[in-house]
């Protein structure tokens, strides 16, 4: 089997010399990027931290007719969070959840931007539809209703009462007929203007 070619982590100052083989020499894929859940934890808390710092950001007040500086939160977010641990998508971040050495600190990460989310919905800051939209498919909420039924108690009639009924409904059908018969029998008879 030829050499394996070097791999380089995306993580700052981490270099990968070595790819993983499996039991029969085969290449395996490359190293996990933390092996360790302090680690990958003081990661995420250093990107929580930066969040909170927020971004300075220039824009043109057209009101003032001058730009203005500013300091903007940036919120948390799950692709965030995985673009600072240098993972390649974000269901790395759902896979290191799956291991049990880094189910909490997934867990406490996932669960503090979902914090966030809630907060800045209940303050109005997120508009409602999208808060909705994120709270619902990335943190499982659910919006239930409780619907009762109540079911039809069914009546058995004799027969002559189911006699008498089905005469009534008869006479009713034939008054409705008539009443039908006498409207279109007056708007025959009436002048043309």
């Amino acid at each position: 089997m030829p050499p394996l070619p070097k791999i380089y982590s995306t993580i700052p100052n981490t270099p990968v010399t070595a790819t993983i083989e499996d039991e029969d020499g085969y290449y395996a894929g490359c190293p996990p990027y933390y092996t360790d859940a302090e680690e990958m934890e003081k990661r995420i808390n250093e990107y929580f931290d930066l969040c909170d710092e927020g971004q300075q950001i220039t824009r043109w007040n057209p009101k003032k007719k001058e730009a203005e500086t500013l300091i903007r939160q940036v919120p948390y977010t799950v692709p965030g969070i995985c673009n600072y641990l240098g993972f390649d998508h974000r269901n790395a971040l759902r896979d290191y959840g799956m291991k049990p050495a880094f189910s909490s600190t997934i867990a406490r990460a996932r669960q503090r931007i979902e914090q966030q989310r809630v907060e800045l919905a209940l303050l109005g800051e997120h508009d409602a539809r999208f808060s909705m939209f994120d709270l619902t498919n990335n943190f499982g909420y659910k919006a239930e209703q409780d619907i009762i039924v109540t079911p039809i108690q069914r009546r058995t009639y004799t027969a002559i009462e189911e006699q008498a009924l089905r005469a009534q409904a008869i006479a009713d059908a034939k008054a409705e007929l008539e009443k039908q018969q006498q409207i279109e029998h007056i708007t025959d008879i009436a002048p043309n203007d």
